[in-house]
């Protein structure tokens, strides 16, 4: 059995940055799965090929990747837990604190 201490707070695996990385994914597509379909229903329709060598193309899905992994990280960093008494206490938010 494992003597950890309940008591100090303490934060989570750093494996949960990639949970949160994929949870961020999901929502993210999730929210936008209209506007993906949209932008492939068009170049279908207009039997044009996507220019994948447009670096505007691959700079925006980094700078959306950049995104949801700088969020993850701070989800992280800003993730703390312990048991208090009686009482489990969890601290999370990026901007609002809960």
């Amino acid at each position: 059995m494992s003597a950890f201490n309940f008591d100090t707070p303490s934060r989570q695996s750093v494996k949960g940055i990639v949970v949160m990385l994929g949870v961020s994914i999901y929502k993210v597509l999730k929210a936008t799965i209209i506007l993906i379909v949209a932008f492939f229903v068009k170049y279908i329709k207009n039997q044009d090929a996507i220019d994948l060598g447009n670096p505007f193309f691959w700079l925006s899905i980094l700078t959306v990747l950049l995104i949801l992994i700088t969020v993850a990280v701070l989800r992280f960093r800003n993730f703390m837990y312990h048991v208090n008494s009686d009482y489990f206490i969890l601290k999370k938010g990026i901007i609002k604190k809960e």
